[in-house]
């Protein structure tokens, strides 16, 4: 026998109750577990790892530094600690530092990700970007000087650059200058029309962040965030990727999690049950707005209802149907003519946050359902202006993702039910890598 196994098998004991911790919502519990294992077997590599993430999580990234430096000493091929060893040394004003972490990492597939060059922009000296971009960069914008959208938007950034300040801090003046090249010069996303507030039809704004061409606002109004220019049509941003066949391959590879699609039955069937409500069952007639691969019609279609569903790209329509025999056809929400009053249930599995106009898919919904039937949605609800560098770049659930076009909180998403028509009978919300998402159950009156 191995004399080291039951040190070993002792470490990763004391590790797994310490990641349990901080899972469960414990994380001041979980940090001190953390370093009780990496004190008492300073060669974890994970231990160190986890410390570092949950530090950093907790507004810690002094501390959260050291962490990350024992990780890169135990595991140098790990990027990914590289990567966050820059966003620590990035929160803690040293860019000069971040900004040499993060080129440490060229030559690796990590350095050519979308993530990592955003980062870099933003703590790229001002002077740096200027030399090396500005010959190119002028000539893109006296192209454009003939265009007269083109100079109406410009002239309409400047004006409003006092209320674009809070945005500006969260990513730096480098990065805001990303912001201009790409929205200005290279995507051209002035094009876009600007829209009230969907929720209260506010018209003032101010900036909480910019990634790419794209300018993160709040309404001063009612808080909900949005992007200020947002391409119509919706979720048919995303629509070409999820045609790929790669795509299907990898929500295969990635979204095919058993254990997920239990969490997400179960906390279904429980805010049902907490609301007194019955779960759909026979007799019933469901429907989900962008039902993706089908996972949770075909499960309720296993309970006996009558599931029915709509997706904007062919790939997963025909996904659904030959997999799984779903009734599903192509359509977006706004091209979408529903039967009035024909369902009992009406499912959204992350969508609303994809649309341009959510109220869109609640005026949908309460024409489709039955009097006293029930409206559930769930999306992201990580208020992200109080998270860290590495949430806000999430590509999941982050300003990192571009096809999220508005970010609601549960007292932002709250206010369109009573709005159009449904009374709010239970939410839920739940916590993955430090970002939230929530569930919302209505009835329509």
């Amino acid at each position: 026998m191995n004399p080291a196994s039951p040190k070993v098998s002792e470490a990763e004991r004391q590790f797994q109750e310490a990641l349990r911790t901080a899972q469960q919502g414990h994380v001041p519990e979980g940090i001190v577990l953390m370093r009780k294992v990496v004190r008492d077997h300073p060669d974890h590599a994970d231990a160190w790892g986890h410390l570092g993430f949950l530090l950093y999580m907790s507004k810690q990234p002094e501390e959260a530094v050291r962490c990350y430096q024992e990780v890169r000493r135990l595991t140098p091929d790990n990027t990914e600690a590289v990567e966050r060893l820059g966003d620590c040394y990035q929160i803690l004003g040293d860019r000069k530092k971040a900004r040499e972490t993060y080129l440490s990492l060229r030559g690796t597939p990590a350095f050519e990700t979308d993530r990592l060059q955003q980062r870099l922009a933003m703590v790229q000296p001002v002077w740096r970007r200027l030399v090396q971009r500005g010959g190119p960069l002028a000539a893109q914008f006296l192209r454009r000087v003939g265009e007269p959208a083109f100079l109406h938007a410009l002239g309409r950034e400047f004006v409003l650059l006092p209320r674009s300040l809070p945005g500006i801090r969260a990513v730096g003046l480098s990065g805001y200058l990303g912001y201009l090249n790409q929205h200005y010069l290279k995507d051209r996303g002035y094009r876009f029309p600007l829209a009230p507030c969907d929720l209260c039809g506010g018209t003032r704004f101010r900036a909480v962040f910019f990634y790419k061409s794209q300018k993160k606002v709040k309404c001063s109004r009612c808080g909900l965030e949005c992007v200020e220019r947002k391409p119509p049509e919706s979720l048919d941003v995303l629509v070409d990727w999820y045609n790929l066949d790669s795509s299907i391959e990898y929500m295969e590879r990635n979204w095919h999690n058993e254990t997920f699609f239990e969490l997400r039955i179960s906390m279904l069937r429980k805010i049902f049950e907490e609301s007194g409500m019955p779960f759909p069952s026979r007799g019933d007639r469901v429907f989900e707005i962008g039902c993706a691969e089908g996972h949770v019609l075909k499960y309720l279609s296993e309970q006996g209802a009558e599931a029915e569903g709509i997706e904007t790209a062919q790939k997963l329509v025909d996904y659904c149907r030959q997999k799984s025999g779903l009734n599903v056809t192509r359509s977006t929400i706004r091209g979408f003519e529903p039967p009035e009053e024909k369902f009992t249930h009406l499912f959204s599995y992350h969508v609303l946050e994809h649309l341009e106009k959510p109220s869109e898919l609640f005026v949908k919904a309460r024409k489709m359902l039955r009097s006293g039937g029930f409206l559930f949605i769930e999306v992201p609800t990580t208020d992200l202006t109080k998270h860290s560098l590495t949430e806000q770049l999430d590509e999941t659930h982050g300003y990192g993702n571009m096809g999220h076009l508005h970010y609601f909180q549960p007292e932002t998403l709250s206010q369109y039910f009573p709005k159009y028509g449904f009374e709010l009978l239970n939410t839920y919300e739940y916590v993955v890598e430090a970002l939230a998402s929530g569930g919302f159950l209505a009835k329509k009156v």
